[in-house]
């Protein structure tokens, strides 16, 4: 219950009046010493407990009148939520938060797409709201780009609904859901409502973060609209190089996720290079399991970037149809930077830490290697330089800054490649303190078989026993010739962990079974470790034959990820095109159908000034402008692809939205009614209860002489028996 008028419960105290009154006039009874007339007693008892009785009645009804008319004053009222005649519902302040991501471009059972329909619903929501209601239109693109302002007049939101059109970006509903809640915990109205309209897929909630970003500061009604579940989409795609060694030819592999096939599901996927196609394949669609479809292809062009096009054909019954192409920049002539921290560093070269790794991965000026590696130390190392860097070698480093070890961590996160090599410097126990979250599983300790002078060294060391030659790594050495692999001797290894949790691939083992490379993915990038040394300090592994091109490999698998994500970016994301600092006075950016960028010569000399956010599908071409002269920079070309979290149909079961909101669940085939809670006075129920309280205290306060009186002279006097 509350009240409208607080004030007048102050005037509560005055019930205690009566209740002074009646102490004040309380009567005492008159002891009298007559014991000869004890019926005088006797009836002086009968009257007196008459007379108590009477006085309490009294009491009660005036602290009740006291009581009752305070509180009929401060107009009390308490809510219900049925709309009963007579009672009106509270003013209420609601956002409409419409979902316009990609998801919602699926077609729905209906012909129409998820958006039209949540436009529909957003429709059917501002026309029931009533004059004294104030309202605000959100769209989940827009949720960080501005306040929004409530107002009373629905014209407005009428008009977005009408004029906005459905974007190609990830649902973001934390931020909309938190502008919607400050904008409502500024409004003076006394409730307030959140109305979200989505499709309610598994990609658009996260966890009970959306609930604590309303912090029951609103009453949230989730409006669902219902679209096919079954889906098929093109997730991730990228190229590497041929395991056959062969210049300039590629493979080039997309991953495609499906969500509600079942077995022996056929799709076809085909692959474009310039718009044209060039091959196609049959993939059998397995349920619950990402897919890889591989392509090779042969460069022929000059540019030294290629347009790539995956398109999977769409499957019956499949509503989403945006994310069935993915997009793809092959650069061919883009190095891969590799950025090797000694930590062992030796003024004799031979004894160095890196001196074979150094040697194998650029042999000499004149190679043709794409690689480029750059040496530096554990004490040299800025997290610049990680920054700029796809591939980084830690070898025998004992110890890095906690500061180092997160950059290195989201460096990963974010497509880069790391190897750790260990060695005499390498401390269990300081990495598993240190450095764990850079390693595939935690460090034992070292196992030492033999020294590399011991005449019987060839009995007592281990060799490279398991090899994972379906690995991308390994696969050549598959091949005839490729037996060196496993003819060389580790003479010491470091243990690791056993830890059946881990999501750790050991892809080679030692004789004895214990891991020898292990590698972990981790966000958009990979993490690996060689459990023996880079130089000939615990393996000869350096003067072995393999030793190149298992390097070379290692740093090209590690850069994969990069070779894909270096020339890619995601629709609503930002995007650094890496021209800060040049000199030159204008660039643009041509994007698909009419969409371009334009940036000028400030704003490169602006830290972040090269960033732009691409809002559609497609290539984006880079052209810088100098003195007038157009130069094309096919380099720093990028592709917007589709967020793969938009592909993840799954729909939220009842029970998990139900945990994650106090409102109702409404379906897409119901209108968003909503009874809101209605104000129900109380005042009038108290002053009529008041007002016989008084009526009864006026009866109780007559003596009943004067009521005998009135009693005869009343015409409608009952006769007594004896004038009958």
């Amino acid at each position: 219950m509350s009240v409208l008028q607080p004030l007048m419960l102050w005037f509560l105290a005055a019930a205690a009046v009566p209740v002074l009154i009646h102490l004040y006039n309380r009567r005492k009874a008159v002891r009298r010493q007559i014991p000869t007339i004890q019926f005088l007693l006797d009836s002086k008892r009968r009257l007196a407990r008459q007379l108590k009785l009477r006085q309490f009645l009294l009491l009660a009804l005036r602290v009740g009148v006291f009581l009752l008319i305070p509180l009929a004053l401060a107009k009390p009222f308490w809510f219900t939520g049925s709309d009963e005649e007579g009672n009106d519902r509270l003013p209420t302040a609601t956002v409409i938060i419409v979902d316009d991501s990609a998801s919602m471009l699926a077609i729905t059972t209906s012909g129409a797409s998820a958006y039209e329909v949540a436009v529909e619903r957003a429709r059917e929501a501002v026309e029931e709201l009533d004059d004294w209601d104030d309202s605000a239109l959100l769209f989940t693109s827009e949720a960080e780009s501005g306040r929004l302002e409530l107002s009373g007049d629905r014209a407005p939101v009428l008009e977005r609904l009408s004029e906005h059109r459905p974007t190609q970006r990830r649902t973001e509903l934390t931020p909309a859901l938190q502008n919607a809640r400050d904008v409502l915990l500024s409004s003076p109205l006394p409730q307030r409502r959140i109305v979200l309209i989505t499709d309610a897929n598994q990609g658009s909630f996260g966890t009970s973060e959306l609930d604590d970003a309303v912090g029951g500061a609103a009453h949230v009604q989730l409006v669902t609209v219902e679209t096919p579940e079954r889906n098929l989409a093109i997730v991730d795609a990228g190229y590497r190089p041929h395991p056959s060694g062969m210049a300039q030819t590629y493979e080039l592999w997309a991953t495609l996720h499906g969500v509600g096939f079942q077995e022996n599901q056929q799709a076809t996927v085909q692959l474009s290079v310039y718009g044209k196609a060039a091959a196609s394949a049959e993939v059998t669609l397995e349920p619950g399991r990402d897919m890889e479809v591989v392509f090779s292809h042969q460069v022929e062009s000059t540019l030294g970037v290629e347009p790539v096009t995956f398109e999977v054909a769409p499957v019956g019954g499949e509503g989403l149809l945006v994310d069935n192409t993915r997009r793809l920049l092959l650069s061919t002539q883009r190095n891969v930077d590799v950025l090797l921290v000694n930590g062992d560093a030796r003024t004799v070269p031979y004894q160095d830490e890196l001196f074979y790794l150094e040697k194998a991965l650029k042999p000499d000026e004149d190679s043709q290697s794409t690689i480029v590696p750059r040496i530096t130390t554990p004490e040299g190392l800025r997290i610049e330089d990680i920054d700029t860097t796809d591939v980084i070698v830690l070898a025998d480093v004992a110890k890095l800054a906690p500061m180092l070890v997160s950059a290195l961590e989201s460096f990963v996160e974010r497509g880069g490649g790391l190897l750790v090599t260990v060695g005499e410097r390498v401390d269990a126990d300081v990495y598993n303190e240190v450095m764990l979250p850079l390693l595939p599983k935690p460090l034992r300790n070292v196992k030492v078989l033999a020294r590399s002078n011991d005449p019987d060294l060839a009995l007592k060391v281990t060799h490279f026993d398991k090899v994972d030659f379906a690995h991308q790594v390994f696969k050549p050495f598959a091949l005839p010739g490729g037996e060196g692999l496993q003819q060389l001797r580790v003479f010491a290894y470091m243990l690791v962990e056993p830890d059946a949790q881990s999501e750790a691939r050991v892809l080679v083992s030692y004789t004895d079974g214990a891991p020898a490379l292990l590698e972990k993915r981790h966000g958009a990038g990979l993490f690996m470790l060689l459990t023996t040394t880079i130089d000939r300090d615990w393996s000869d592994l350096p003067i072995q034959k393999a030793f190149v091109p298992l390097s070379q490999r290692l740093v090209q698998h590690l850069a994969r990820r990069s070779e894909g994500a270096q020339c890619a970016a995601v629709v609503g994301e930002k995007r650094t095109i890496g021209l800060e600092g040049r000199d030159v006075d204008r660039v643009e950016i041509a994007g698909p159908g009419a969409k371009s960028f334009v940036l000028a010569a400030m704003d490169l000399r602006t830290p972040g000034g090269d960033v732009v956010v691409p809002d559609a599908l497609g290539f984006y071409s880079v052209t810088a402008r100098k003195d007038g002269v157009e130069l094309a920079v096919p380099e720093l070309g990028f592709v917007a692809n589709l967020d793969p979290r938009e592909s993840d149909t799954t729909r939220f079961s009842p029970e998990k939205m139900a945990s994650l909101w106090a409102g109702p669940i409404v379906g897409d085939d119901s209108t968003p009614d909503w009874e809101g809670q209605h104000q129900v006075g109380l005042w009038p129920l108290l002053l009529f209860i008041a007002l016989l309280f008084l009526y009864l205290e006026t009866l109780l306060g007559f003596r009943r002489s004067f009521l005998r009186k009135l009693g005869k002279i009343l015409p409608f006097r009952r006769s007594s028996p004896e004038h009958s």
